[in-house]
């Protein structure tokens, strides 16, 4: 029952990616229309899930309850961030220097919208806006070792033309790695302020930039492959 249960909530952190299409960057299309700023949208921050073993054995609606009250009581106590705020930041400020435009700060303006014309009109006093919305994220035990946790997290990236309203760039990126030697206990996950915790997102999130950027600007990829 419980490794049937990890591996619903591993397909569940993971739902929409596959949905999403890669839509790489044409750059030289974009720096036709001259836009002047960039900037990144931020929204609230989505319930995180909390998965262990005890609350797994509760199963159905009750037991994921459990968990979205545990992992957001989590997140609150040990204040931690969204890792959308860390990609949308690290992709704008790359496309501000590709494109020699400026990024703007939008003073902690907090978005509710999800289509891309809402977003265009809630931003469209920047040109471009990076829009980095996190689908799920939390952590489970491994199916195979229920003493020791992963963090899964997955992302979607928009790049929107706020001006024609129209998404120029699009892509997707998940994260749940294998078990190893040093995967962490519950224990470990939440000591000391949750920092381990707190560490796997930092990865989750260099890990969801670097794909974005390799998704969106395919030279990458042939570089780093050329390398």
């Amino acid at each position: 029952m419980y490794k049937g249960v990890a591996v619903f909530f591993l397909g569940f952190m993971l739902v929409g990616c596959a949905s999403t299409n890669t839509v790489p960057m044409d750059t030289a299309k974009v720096e036709q229309t001259s836009p002047s700023s960039i900037t990144i949208s931020s929204r609230e921050k989505p319930s995180f899930v909390a998965m262990t073993t005890g609350k797994a054995m509760v199963g159905g609606l009750v037991g994921y309850a459990a968990m979205v009250i545990a992992g957001n009581n989590i997140v609150e106590e040990n204040e931690i961030e969204d890792p959308a705020g860390r990609i949308s930041s690290g992709l704008a400020a790359s496309l501000a220097e590709r494109l020699g435009i400026e990024q703007m700060d939008e003073s902690g303006f907090v978005t509710k919208e999800k289509s891309v014309a809402g977003l265009a009109r809630d931003y469209a006093a920047s040109d471009l806006l990076v829009d980095v919305e996190t689908l799920g994220w939390g952590f489970s035990y491994y199916p195979s070792a229920m003493r020791t946790y992963d963090v899964a997290y997955s992302a979607r990236l928009k790049v929107i033309d706020t001006r024609s309203m129209q998404t120029i760039a699009e892509a997707h990126c998940s994260r749940s790695p294998s078990k190893t030697y040093d995967s962490p206990s519950h224990a470990e996950l939440l000591a000391n302020g949750a920092e381990r915790l707190k560490q796997e997102l930092m990865v989750a999130a260099d890990s969801c930039l670097r794909e974005f950027e390799n998704k969106i600007f395919p030279r990458n990829q042939q570089l780093l492959s050329e390398a």
